[in-house]
């Protein structure tokens, strides 16, 4: 999987239409992006249902995509990263983690097509 710069965050959630805060420098990198419970210094996590919330104490990511009135159970080792809904913001980045840009004309390999198709 390929490293993630925030910069490139910031970029994609912009075009979207949505609204990011964050003190968190431009040429930071995540390794990648990772749950609550899985994460580690290097990663980006992201925190979308109250379920999950007494995990938070325990989160070891770099930064964590979160509503701003839930920042305040972050621990200080990770960085919020201010959006109104993480869960699309965690959508819309996370193809970033993608090495290979996949394309398609929309015919499979294996299909036949014949002459005389229009």
């Amino acid at each position: 999987m390929k490293k993630i710069k925030y910069i490139e965050i910031k970029n994609i959630l912009d075009k979207n239409s949505l609204e990011i805060n964050s003190n968190i420098s431009d040429d930071e990198i995540f390794s990648s992006i990772k749950t609550i419970s899985n994460s580690s210094d290097k990663d980006l996590s992201f925190f979308s249902n109250q379920k999950y919330l007494n995990d938070l104490k325990n989160i070891k990511a770099k930064a964590c995509l979160i509503e701003d009135k839930y920042k305040e159970y972050l621990p200080k080792n990770c960085e919020p990263i201010i959006v109104k809904d993480p869960y699309l913001a965690l959508a819309l980045i996370s193809n970033l983690q993608n090495d290979e840009v996949f394309k398609s004309n929309g015919i499979l390999s294996k299909n036949t097509i014949y002459k005389f198709t229009k």
